[in-house]
């Protein structure tokens, strides 16, 4: 499981309705690679993924043309939680 929640960075209030992808860093032929689905933050900006394979994955969160990137590295067994803060004034 990899799970947290997406903050605005300058306020720290919850940013709701953000999209979120596991990018298993992966070519896009790879057998070895999980296609998982977007979701969205619910409105206290929390999200969650069953992450079926271990190793490097990225978290990716869009919010309207801005992207952020969370690389980390799931172990067998262990849950993740993995807190973001996103500028939402694009800097």
């Amino acid at each position: 499981m990899v799970y947290g929640r997406l903050t605005e960075k300058g306020s720290g209030e919850p940013l709701a309705g953000v999209t979120v992808v596991v990018d298993e860093d992966l070519p896009e032929d790879d057998p070895n690679r999980q296609n998982y689905e977007p979701g969205l933050t619910d409105a206290d900006g929390c999200y969650a993924f069953v992450a079926r394979r271990t190793g490097a994955i990225t978290i990716v969160a869009y919010y309207a043309d801005l992207k952020t990137r969370v690389p980390i590295d799931r172990k067998p067994g262990v849950p993740v939680a993995v807190d973001i803060q996103m500028s939402t004034m694009g800097e």
